[in-house]
């Protein structure tokens, strides 16, 4: 999902580079943030304090996919404070 994020937020900025002759640009930067929140509300794992790898009832909590929500942006900091950041800190090499 934070992939899918990111890339929106890229091809938006390409848009620009590209003088935004496409018209994508509004296009591209409505679908990333509407994507933001059903990430941040159907991904979370309020027990584990971390994202999962989906929005099913998996266990998995992938620790690159983690690390791209904070990279990315995608994180909300108002409902998912440091707890988050500490339990990549936890299990890093």
């Amino acid at each position: 999902m934070c992939s899918l994020y990111r890339t929106l937020l890229t091809g938006a900025n390409l848009a620009i580079w590209n003088c935004n002759t496409t018209g994508l640009n509004p296009t591209w930067t409505t679908h990333a943030s509407a994507l933001r929140t059903p990430i941040n509300t159907y991904c979370w794992d309020a027990p584990y304090s971390a994202f999962k790898d989906n929005a099913t009832a998996t266990t998995l909590h992938p620790q690159d996919a983690n690390s791209m929500a904070i990279l990315f942006d995608v994180v909300d900091t108002s409902k998912h404070p440091n707890q988050f950041a500490e339990k990549l800190d936890a299990h890093r090499c």
